[in-house]
């Protein structure tokens, strides 16, 4: 069964942002989103928009990136090393996830 699934960053700055580079910057989380590309490129295709996105939210405030997972088993060892990602690395203050493959937080 395929998931595609979305999760909402929330930074320590509360402000606007124009694009994931800034929101990254501006926080501290070059290390976090570095560790994260590596387990991400292991699991997804991230230069594929049809497999891949991220960006900032409509209002500005928040980062989202939405996979998209041909089945459970990939799904489930990219969570399971997501949940652990580096710890002592600052992350987003908060992660809201989005299982949902309606959800209409996705990007694609």
């Amino acid at each position: 069964m395929s998931i595609k699934f979305s999760t909402v960053f929330y930074p320590h700055i509360v402000k606007e942002y124009t694009s994931i580079e800034q929101f990254n910057t501006d926080n501290g989380y070059e290390e976090f989103y570095a560790a994260a590309n590596e387990i991400q490129v292991r699991y997804l295709d991230i230069t594929d928009p049809s497999v891949y996105q991220e960006a900032i939210s409509e209002d500005g405030f928040e980062a989202i990136c939405t996979a998209y997972f041909e089945d459970d088993a990939v799904y489930e060892a990219y969570h399971a090393e997501m949940q652990v990602i580096a710890p002592g690395i600052k992350q987003p203050i908060y992660r809201e996830n989005h299982p949902d493959m309606d959800d209409e937080i996705h990007l694609f």
